[in-house]
């Protein structure tokens, strides 16, 4: 255990600097999409009046953490492909379960810090639109939500960069497990008709995209303007 946790925190401290990188980029992507995406403003045929609902561009810390979770294991796990490296860390006084377990537990911090402050930096962007423009509650199921789900989505790739022997063929290992299920679901559409949201939800994004989607209604709210009337 000792030896456990000395690794780790060397492991650690030695990916300090792709943490940092990794998070002022999503955060400055955070901030440029999200000051210019507050109101979408759309004509309501049925109501005859302009619609405004409030943007709260919950997805765009959601899609970060997706991404990490694609880019991450790539950046623990290339270590374990090189046969120098191996023989230099087994080497050393920690078992291999452990080595792999510093290097995820590293990894999960990477994916989680930079949702986690995206996902606050989009809050307060929220605040300075106007509370009244959004109800926030929602915001913390869904931040848990998605959090568990990120956390899900990145040991499916780990586990998947793990099976191969090569980084080339670890990302190839991810891609194809990407698609696993959604195959599944239209072989089993052959069996059974399956409504179309079934094939979206079965890619390691679509149940979180779906929930972000879901969310957006409870958070976001409407105001209706320029209203004519049914008459009209």
């Amino acid at each position: 255990m000792t030896g456990f946790k000395s690794y780790f925190r060397s492991h650690l401290k030695s990916n300090i600097r792709i943490l940092l990188y990794l998070t002022a980029i999503t955060l400055v992507l955070t901030f440029v999409i999200g000051i210019g995406n507050g109101t979408e403003e759309i004509w309501d045929y049925k109501l005859k009046a302009n619609v405004t609902t409030y943007n709260s561009t919950i997805g765009v810390p959601v899609f970060f953490l997706c991404l990490l979770a694609y880019i991450v294991p790539v950046l623990e796990f290339s270590f374990f492909k090189k046969r120098i490296n191996l023989n230099c860390a087994y080497s050393m006084p920690v078992s291999r379960r452990c080595l792999g377990l510093a290097h995820y537990l590293t990894g999960a911090i990477t994916v989680i810090l930079p949702f986690t402050l995206s996902y606050l930096l989009n809050f307060i962007l929220i605040l300075t639109r106007g509370v009244q423009y959004y109800n926030l509650a929602p915001m913390i199921p869904h931040y848990l939500l998605c959090l568990v789900l990120g956390l899900a989505m990145y040991s499916l790739m780990v586990f998947a960069f793990n099976e191969a022997n090569t980084t080339g063929d670890g990302i190839l290992f991810m891609f194809l497990w990407t698609f696993v299920l959604f195959f599944a679901t239209y072989a089993s559409d052959y069996i059974v008709n399956l409504p179309w949201y079934f094939f979206i939800e079965s890619l390691p994004w679509g149940l979180i995209a779906k929930l972000t989607k879901n969310y957006r209604h409870f958070i976001e709210l409407t105001t209706v303007s320029d209203y004519l009337g049914p008459e009209n």
